[in-house]
């Protein structure tokens, strides 16, 4: 842990091609009125379980905190660099979205002492930015205590968490609302009347070319119904 080094996205393995797609990516969808608006990163938990393991992680959590909070401090300045990096390929940047579920398995009291602050550090980081938290381990003695800057919206995918959510917690429960408008958004980009080998949702009607435009509509109609969310949500984090 003491001679591990923040990553550098521009050097350090496939990200400087990660960044390229990007950029590339980007352009062409850029020309036609489109664009990418949200960047993605592994939370400061999940990536330090790569190094060794989540029961190795735990057992340092419960044991050496010190150390755990030592090597999340250089894993969070690595993310944020990363998450910087991907912004810096997009024409019109909306937001970022941190996607950590080891998070949720850890106690109430070891979250507030070693985790809390490295999420805080990068919600903070990109305020001004639709900043968006996903997390899949149900955590419901974590809701009272998550950073305020993830209110500007929030994803659980477990369904036993919502009612809670929704009744306090500090989280503004109008990310419910968006959670469910961003479904809607995916089942419509998906949808068909039946499926074919190659991509979800596509219809085998025996003409590429009408596929390829079904698709294509799909995207655009989707395209706007993310921008309308987009705007709510900027209402919403006011």
């Amino acid at each position: 842990m003491d001679t591990l080094k923040p990553a550098n996205p521009h050097e350090d393995g496939l990200m400087p091609l990660v960044l390229r797609l990007y950029e590339v990516m980007d352009q062409r969808l850029h020309a036609e009125g489109l664009g990418i608006g949200m960047v993605c990163a592994r939370g400061p938990m999940t990536v330090a379980s790569w190094l060794g393991g989540i029961p190795a992680l735990m057992m340092e959590l419960a044991t050496n905190p010190d150390g755990v909070s030592k090597l999340l401090e250089t894993v969070t300045t690595s993310i944020i660099g990363w998450l910087h990096a991907q912004l810096d390929m997009l024409h019109a940047p909306e937001g970022i979205m941190l996607l950590d579920d080891v998070v949720g398995m850890v106690s109430k009291r070891h979250y507030q002492a070693v985790i809390h602050p490295h999420l805080c550090r990068i919600f903070d980081e990109f305020d001004g930015l639709i900043r968006v938290y996903h997390n899949d381990t149900p955590c419901p003695h974590l809701l009272e205590v998550w950073p305020k800057p993830i209110s500007t919206c929030l994803t659980l995918a477990t369904k036993s968490t919502w009612p809670k959510l929704r009744l306090g917690s500090g989280i503004r429960s109008r990310c419910w609302v968006m959670f469910r408008r961003w479904n809607r958004c995916a089942r419509h980009a998906g949808r068909g009347q039946s499926r074919s080998p190659g991509v979800p949702g596509e219809r085998c009607t025996g003409r590429r070319s009408d596929s390829v435009l079904r698709r294509w509509d799909s995207s655009r109609h989707a395209a706007r119904e993310h921008r309308r969310a987009v705007e709510a949500a900027r209402v919403w984090s006011k």
